[in-house]
């Protein structure tokens, strides 16, 4: 954690800003996002997200955040800068994998970074029997089955990996990947004491990570992998454009969308970002806190002070 932001929490002090302490954040690439301002005006808004470095956070914590928005129209822009509006939010993607997967399925589905902890065994599900992606199929539903009532879930025993059985199952990769989004998205408000600059504003955030989050894990087969992602804002008055299929017809009338176009335009990822959940935080390093300006009671649950 950078010197800059332990001193911040050490003395219960607002953190510095990416214009004050550019070291101490990671900048994504600004994002263009176009689409329709009241349903007659073509608008461009950019968006900037920056996050708190290094990009490995702790469960229990959370994640601070600095979002700048540019906007030449200024109705448009006091509406995309009202701390409701923009959607930053953590998603979690849990894969499993089974030896009839391509090679090059896992190195393209998950960033790079995430396999230079696994190293020469980066592969090693290729070459697993599919008995054992089974056994893990069987478990991922004596799991859920445990959830919704009260059995035990039995301890899984991979055996001995030449032990090949008749039973020709295995897992699927589109079977297996799973993903949600963790919590409700990053929650934003306006810094003090910061001036802000005509067709620009800046915002102050976080995102919450909820005590009993499963951390990052960058086993072959079985990944745990979170990402940051930004999404159009939240607003009536502004409908952002995705597809072409979605432009207008030969008559110049919108066509009516289905449910699945609609929900496409609602939670397209226009950038992301992965990032690391650790369960512990280094013993020499403040713990980071959940900034006064807001609450979160999943952080909180025995009503101790916040900056405590």
């Amino acid at each position: 954690m950078p010197l800059n932001r332990q001193a911040a929490y050490r003395h219960r002090r607002s953190l510095p800003n990416p214009d004050v302490d550019p070291d101490s954040w990671y900048q994504l690439q600004p994002t263009h996002i176009t689409g329709t301002y009241v349903q007659q005006q073509d608008l461009n808004v950019v968006y900037t997200l920056h996050l708190a470095k290094p990009i490995s956070y702790c469960r229990g914590t959370v994640i601070p955040c600095w979002l700048t928005i540019a906007c030449e129209d200024t109705s448009a822009l006091n509406i995309f800068s009202d701390p409701r509006s923009p959607r930053v939010r953590l998603r979690r993607f849990t894969r499993f994998f089974d030896n009839r997967t391509p090679d090059n399925y896992y190195r393209e589905s998950a960033p790079p970074a995430m396999y230079l902890q696994v190293g020469a065994v980066g592969n090693m599900g290729t070459s697993l029997p599919p008995k054992i992606a089974w056994q893990l199929a069987q478990r991922r539903t004596l799991v859920r089955n445990a959830n919704l009532g009260s059995g035990e879930v039995p301890a899984l025993s991979f055996g001995d990996f030449d032990d090949q059985t008749d039973d020709p199952k295995a897992l699927d990769p589109s079977d297996d990947d799973d993903e949600r989004e963790i919590g409700s998205g990053a929650v934003w408000w306006i810094p003090q004491d910061l001036t802000q600059q005509p067709g620009l504003r800046k915002l102050m955030g976080e995102l919450h990570l909820p005590r009993g989050l499963q951390p990052s894990c960058p086993f072959p087969l079985f990944n745990v992998l979170y990402r940051i992602e930004l999404l159009a804002p939240r607003s009536h008055a502004f409908e952002p454009h995705l597809t072409s299929s979605l432009s207008s017809g030969k008559d110049g009338t919108t066509p009516l969308e289905t449910h699945e176009e609609a929900e496409e335009r609602r939670d397209h990822v226009y950038t992301s970002l992965t990032v690391e959940i650790t369960t512990d935080m280094r013993s020499d390093e403040p713990r980071p806190i959940p900034s006064p300006n807001v609450y979160d009671e999943s952080l909180n649950p025995r009503n101790i002070p916040c900056c405590l």
